[in-house]
């Protein structure tokens, strides 16, 4: 991933940084690679707004353990979480689902709504 971003960073080196600042992410030449292409981990955000799932954020996130017990026999899930408590919460559901932990890394950041997927690099 590095050489990649010193790629970027070389390439765009005559760009000033307001410029940089405006580029979108397509335009620096990154991509969202598919599900089916090579890649280092899945990215989900743990369900947390009730209003995104109404009378249901329980067995969300049972869905939620079971996709990352899938996901997580091999390879790294990443999951976004608001807080230490909210990674807490999750992890409980994840090793009652069975999950492997040693695959799953929690990203402490704020969020509005857990509707966040992808790969990364």
């Amino acid at each position: 991933m590095r050489n990649i971003l010193s790629s970027r960073v070389l390439m765009l080196k005559h760009q000033t940084i307001k410029n940089i600042e405006k580029a979108t992410p397509a335009e620096l030449g990154f991509t969202m690679p598919a599900e089916w292409e090579k890649h280092e981990a899945t990215w989900l955000g743990w369900p947390h707004n009730q209003t995104d799932w109404p009378n249901k954020i329980d067995t969300i996130r049972w869905v939620y353990g079971e996709m990352v017990r899938k996901i997580a026999e091999g390879e790294i899930v990443r999951i976004l979480v608001r807080n230490k408590a909210e990674e807490k919460f999750a992890r409980s559901y994840l090793s009652r689902a069975a999950a492997n932990l040693k695959n799953v890394q929690f990203i402490i950041h704020p969020t509005n709504r857990g509707w966040t997927a992808g790969r990364s690099l």
